[in-house]
């Protein structure tokens, strides 16, 4: 490949000296399958014989069964504790030095984030560690999850780092487990830590992720969750605020200095109308949900025909029904008892809290940052990058891109295996993307990877007309569209016609 990546895979995984396939060949292939067709081992083998692969590594499809794949994977050695050096790891700091011998990598302006993915491991299974209760960003708090820690390249969306832990530990605990190895990284790769700005949203800034940036001498940007936030900072007018430019629409920015986590730092507020505007519409409806519900139980409560309710009872509905954010300060509920035992319930709209929230609160992030040398605008672009990384989340969870699931995986080897695997295979997609970018092709990824798909050659059979032995064959390629000629010639992709 032109990336350099499978040379750099047979490196650490020889070739056998027969003719089949090696480790390096089903990693890359399992790669290449989250991004094209995800599923189960059990469905690769047909997939792979109708692939352009099946010729051009000239393997039997047959040596791609699902135990193939079990077995290789088995083979590979794995970290021994947290901070060893096992062949994965080794094979991330390979991929890092190869990404940035081949000019991947930006401005060193790097975006860390951490998901969860849910699994269908049953609860009883204890071979498996990773696979834990927690908070699950789903909304699958009944399975078991995996957590996933992951750091990118802002602008290129290459991997640099990534690591499987617990589901039931939280972002900001992984924060700091994950510090020490990102800095292990950078330092086997060479990258100088003082020119590196590591990027990461609100759910991993806290205290003592500060006082680990401080000692790993890593500059950061990153969004500070808004009660930790200075006050005088959280109430800037929207006259100190300025418009940024024309490839940032929408977003104003104001700056500051206030106390974050016991140092003075310097802080961006950032405020985004597309941000306002979307979380305003979840507001208006959770507000009119909410009083729906009071009405109803107001309702409940003045039936004559119910049995009346505990004071007790009646709170921790109420509480239910304001239990989401800001509620409880945008709604005012009175609860009497003008008749007892019976409770009579009113509730009202507090017009001054919602026009204060909108006012100073909506559409607005807090950023800190150690870069007092950068100007403000650049501060604001580097932590847009950020969202570029949970794009790449969404897509693993919506079914586009580098697919996590389904992960038919039950023990900690094998999915620490999986996980690799799709982080491969996103680094790769991204890499493909970046060169149709450069390129100046108004693509999406999910739409370069449509017009790739539809790329097929037909086989024609012939009569043998009498003649023993196999019968003629002719392979033909199908048409193809003015997007699919472009890429073709961008990918260099006129060396495989006729395979």
């Amino acid at each position: 490949m032109d990336s350099g990546l499978w040379d750099c895979l047979q490196a650490l995984w020889p070739p056998p000296r027969k003719a089949s396939p090696g480790i390096a060949h089903y990693v890359l292939l399992s790669a290449i399958q989250r991004v094209c067709q995800p599923g189960p081992k059990t469905e690769i083998q047909a997939w792979y014989a109708k692939s352009v692969l099946n010729s051009i590594w000239a393997l039997n499809s047959s040596r791609f069964t699902s135990q193939d794949f079990w077995d290789a994977f088995d083979r590979i050695e794995l970290d021994g504790g947290r901070f060893s050096h096992g062949e994965l790891t080794e094979l991330q700091i390979r991929m890092l030095r190869l990404w940035r011998e081949h000019n991947l990598l930006g401005a060193s302006v790097l975006a860390y984030d951490a998901t969860n993915f849910y699994t269908y491991i049953d609860t009883k299974n204890a071979r498996c560690t990773l696979a834990q209760r927690g908070h699950n960003k789903q909304g699958r708090h009944n399975l078991r999850q995996i957590g996933l820690a992951y750091l990118m390249d802002a602008s290129s969306g290459m991997g640099i780092f990534h690591d499987c832990y617990p589901g039931n530990r939280t972002d900001a605990e992984e924060f700091v487990v994950s510090l020490p190895r990102i800095e292990q990284f950078l330092d086997a790769a060479q990258i100088p830590r003082d020119q590196v700005t590591l990027v990461f949203d609100k759910g991993s800034t806290h205290l003592l992720g500060s006082l680990e940036l401080a000692r790993g001498r890593l500059n950061w940007i990153g969004a500070v969750p808004w009660n930790q936030a200075p006050q005088a900072v959280r109430s800037l007018p929207m006259e100190r605020f300025s418009a940024a430019t024309s490839d940032l629409p929408g977003v104003r920015w104001a700056q500051a200095t206030g106390l974050v986590h016991g140092q003075q730092r310097r802080c961006i507020v950032m405020h985004s109308s597309v941000f306002e505007a979307q979380q305003l519409h979840s507001l208006m409806d959770s507000i009119a949900k909410a009083c729906a519900k009071l009405k109803a139980l107001s309702r409940e409560l003045a039936n004559p025909t119910r049995r009346p309710r505990k004071q007790q009872s009646v709170r921790r509905s109420i509480n239910s029904i304001l239990a989401g954010q800001w509620l409880k300060d945008l709604i005012e509920v009175t609860l009497e008892q003008p008749q007892p035992p019976r409770w009579s319930l009113q509730f009202s709209v507090n017009n001054s809290q919602l026009s204060e929230l909108i006012t100073f609160r909506l559409g607005r992030t807090v950023l800190s940052t150690t870069r007092e040398d950068w100007e403000p605008l650049q501060i604001v672009r580097a932590y847009h990058g950020q969202g570029l990384i949970e794009r790449s989340f969404r897509s693993m969870k919506d079914g586009e891109g580098a697919t996590w699931g389904p992960a038919y995986h039950w023990t900690d080897s094998k999915l620490r295996v999986h996980c690799f695997c799709c982080m491969l295979g996103a680094s790769l997609l991204n890499w493909l993307h970046g060169k149709v970018r450069a390129a100046n092709l108004a693509m999406t990824k999910e739409q370069m990877l449509k017009e790739l798909d539809a790329l097929q050659q037909i086989v024609l059979l012939y009569p043998s007309e009498g003649r023993s032995g196999p019968k003629p064959t002719a392979t033909v390629d199908t048409r193809e569209t003015l997007d699919q000629a472009r890429l073709i010639e961008l990918f260099a992709l006129q060396r495989l016609k006729g395979r």
